[in-house]
């Protein structure tokens, strides 16, 4: 699970994406997307681009904008690879990243 404090943007949320054999996947010539919903809400909450932090490793990172975490709470989270023939695939394939946001003390509400 990773763990962020409300209206924070750092620090990013990193990942080593890894095939069926836990293998990374080399991502060179990649693009890659993070997708995050709330856990109690089907709408989608974020979309972003994803950073290569080392393609040939499978090395990502989703760098959270202002807006990111302003709401507390529970979120399921994932990325998704355009690899370069267009064929797309989501990580973690069987699961997804758990995400929480917690409250922030400073927030009165």
């Amino acid at each position: 699970m990773f763990t962020i404090k409300q209206y924070n943007t750092l620090p990013s949320l990193e990942a080593t994406l890894v095939d069926y054999l836990g293998l990374p996947v080399n991502l060179t010539g990649s693009t890659v997307a993070f997708a995050m919903r709330s856990k109690d809400n089907p709408s989608l909450v974020i979309t972003g681009v994803a950073a290569l932090a080392d393609a040939p490793l499978g090395k990502v990172s989703y760098q959270w904008g202002p807006a990111n975490t302003n709401t507390p709470g529970g979120y399921i989270a994932e990325f998704i690879v355009t690899y370069p023939g267009g064929g797309t695939e989501s990580f973690p394939n069987g699961d997804y990243i758990e995400v929480h946001v917690v409250k922030s003390a400073a927030n009165p509400s």
